[in-house]
C-alpha cells in the first residue's frame, strides 16, 4: 500500500486527491504530514505529496461543476474535522459522486457516504453553536475570545464576525488546534499559535462581560432552571470560555 503523505493544508489535501484518483488499481492511504514520523503507519511506502494550486484547483472546479456545491461542502466540512482516516473516506466518497455523475449525499445507506455527510453535519452544526456561544474580553483596545472546540471551525466562522466587526479588531484563539483568527484594520487571517499568553484579568468597564452576565441573569427564571435541556443547547465542555457561567 502507498501512503500519500500531504502537508495538512486544504490545497495539500486536494492535490493528494488527484494523484490518488491516478493510482487506478492500488491500494492507497491518505495522511496528513506529522512531526513525529513514527505516528504514520508503518510497513507502507510513503510518497510525499507537494501541494500544487493548480492539480487541487482541478480538483475543486471537478466537484463543484460536475458535482454539485453541496458536495463540495461535505467534502471541506468533513476534511475540517481532523478525525482518523477521513481523508481516505473523503476519497472514496469522491469516486463514489463520480461515478454517479451527481450529488449523492441523500445515498446514507452507503457506509462511506454515510461517515462523510454525518460528519460534515457535525462539523457544521458545532460552527453554528459557536457563533452564538462565543464571548469576547476586551483588552487594550482589542476584543479577544478562547474557543475549544472539537473540529476545526475557525475557517466556517471567519465570515460571520469578520462582517459583525468591520473595522473593530478581534483576535479568536483556538487552543484546542493551536491557531488563531485575527482580523486588523479590515484584514483577517488565521495563523498558527504555539503558545497561548493568559488573558489579563478582566475588570468591571468590560463592556461585553457585563452585558453578556446582565443578559443571562434577566433570562433566568429560578423555578424554571431546566439543567438537562440547558446542557443540550449550551454542553458543558464550552463553559470554560462562556462570560455568563463564569459568575
Amino acid at each position: 500500500m502507498t501512503l500519500l503523505v500531504y502537508d495538512g493544508t486544504l490545497d495539500g489535501f486536494l492535490t493528494a486527491i488527484f494523484h490518488g484518483f491516478t493510482l487506478k488499481g492500488q491500494c492507497y492511504d491518505i495522511v496528513r504530514e506529522t512531526a513525529d514520523e513514527s505516528l504514520l503507519p508503518g510497513l507502507f511506502e510513503q510518497r510525499q505529496v507537494e501541494s500544487d494550486p493548480a492539480l487541487s484547483d482541478r480538483v475543486y472546479t471537478a466537484v463543484r461543476n460536475k458535482l454539485s456545491t453541496e458536495t463540495y461542502n461535505h467534502v471541506y466540512r468533513a476534511w475540517l474535522s481532523r478525525q482518523t482516516g477521513i481523508e481516505l473516506e473523503i476519497c472514496r466518497f469522491l469516486k463514489l459522486s463520480f461515478h454517479h455523475g451527481r450529488d449523492i449525499s441523500d445515498m446514507l445507506q452507503s457506509p462511506v457516504v454515510h461517515r462523510v455527510v454525518k460528519t460534515s453535519q457535525a462539523v457544521g452544526g458545532e460552527a453554528h453553536r459557536m457563533l452564538g456561544l462565543l464571548r469576547f474580553h476586551l483588552q487594550g483596545g482589542v476584543y479577544v475570545a478562547d474557543i475549544r472546540p472539537d473540529y476545526e471551525i475557525l475557517p466556517l466562522i471567519t465570515s460571520h464576525f469578520v462582517e459583525r466587526f468591520g473595522s473593530q479588531p478581534f483576535v479568536i484563539r483556538d487552543r484546542h488546534y493551536g491557531q488563531a483568527l485575527v482580523h486588523y484594520r479590515e484584514k483577517s487571517a488565521i495563523l498558527p499559535m504555539k503558545e497561548f499568553p493568559p488573558m489579563e484579568e478582566v475588570g468591571d468597564g468590560d463592556v461585553f462581560e457585563q452585558m453578556w452576565k446582565h443578559y443571562y441573569k434577566a433570562l433566568t427564571i429560578e423555578e424554571r432552571k431546566n439543567p438537562r435541556i440547558m446542557q443540550q443547547h449550551m454542553p458543558k465542555k464550552y463553559w470554560k470560555t462562556i462570560l455568563e457561567k463564569s459568575s
